[in-house]
């Protein structure tokens, strides 16, 4: 799937939600009650926005124009993640169910490369 058109706003990820049949590395499991009480998924991020857009601190005269400043996002494209399923936003993109997260709704992560 070619994702080069999308772009990620803010500080939010798209997510491709993985299949039950995947296994991760880790192991990562939840318990039932967990599971049924707070629905949470799993997913491999594909795209992530720039991160949160912070304020200028320094005043700029009228004529320059102003660059954002963002706080990074803590997840890279490639990691697995859980988040809360009520918080996300399901898409359909050229026939494929993908959600769009806020970082905020992002429980853990897990990388297999850590450079």
């Amino acid at each position: 799937m070619d994702l080069s058109r999308l772009f990620v706003i803010g500080n939010q990820v798209l997510v491709r939600p993985k299949s039950e049949s995947e296994i991760s590395q880790g192991g990562i499991i939840l318990p039932p009650g967990i599971q049924e009480s707070v629905p949470v998924l799993r997913g491999w991020v594909l795209k992530t926005g720039p991160g949160l857009p912070l304020p200028h601190f320094q005043p700029k005269p009228e004529w320059e124009e102003d660059e954002p400043y963002y706080l990074p996002m803590q997840v890279k494209e490639g990691d697995l993640i859980l988040f809360l399923q009520k918080r996300a936003i399901e898409i359909e993109y050229h026939q494929e169910k993908l959600f769009v997260v806020p970082q905020d709704a992002i429980l853990l992560y897990e990388r297999w490369d850590t450079d």
